[in-house]
């Protein structure tokens, strides 16, 4: 079986992330959120998402997502962490727009899903690295009742992605490395939000 594996570098930089959203809750937070992505679980992603407002119109917010299967008898395995901000332009988690910024570090093993091209993510190879890099973000909430919000967000990322690639779906043919920055799509959901 395949594992994610990265190094002891990417794990410190993450607790140091989970560590300062923990500490900077201590501040004068109004009240706090937990939020799923629904899109994300379609596609089999575990994902969980934890926030706290700390003025008015900002919040802070640290997704993460985790996708451990194959879908379609392909491998689709990743570990993202997103740690963010939001600038929400009348009250947070209140009906309105809101803008965002976030960090990202991944983890991923996965087969590539379209094309022939090496440099596209072929449908014959499989790419195992790490990434991280930062994006936007921008989105709308809808109140459903008192404690449950309905949000739709979209974003862009630019990305430094460090990978093997491998023939097939196994490790024992290693046919390229690869890294460089990438811009893809950031963060994009449906999330079911719960306010407490």
């Amino acid at each position: 079986m395949n594992k994610l594996s990265c190094g002891p570098r990417i794990y410190r930089w993450v607790f140091s992330i989970a560590f300062l959203f923990v500490v900077s809750s201590k501040a004068s937070a109004q009240f706090y959120a937990f939020k799923v992505d629904a899109l994300g679980l379609l596609t089999t992603t575990l994902n969980v998402e934890a926030s706290i407002v700390i003025h008015n119109q900002w919040s802070l917010h640290l997704p993460v997502k985790i996708n451990p299967w194959k879908l379609n008898g392909k491998l689709y395995q990743y570990a993202t962490v997103m740690p963010g901000v939001r600038y929400w332009f009348i009250d947070s988690y209140s009906r309105g727009w809101f803008i965002g910024a976030n960090a990202v570090v991944a983890v991923y093993n996965f087969t590539g899903l379209v094309g022939n091209n090496i440099n596209y993510f072929s449908s014959d190879h499989r790419y195992k690295g790490w990434g991280y890099g930062g994006g936007v973000s921008g989105g709308y909430s809808f109140p459903l009742a008192k404690r449950w919000n309905i949000e739709v967000e979209a974003g862009i990322a630019n990305v430094y992605l460090d990978h093997d690639i491998y023939h097939g779906a196994s490790e024992s043919r290693k046919i390229a490395y690869q890294k460089g920055g990438f811009l893809v799509p950031g963060k994009i959901g449906v999330n079911i939000v719960y306010l407490f």
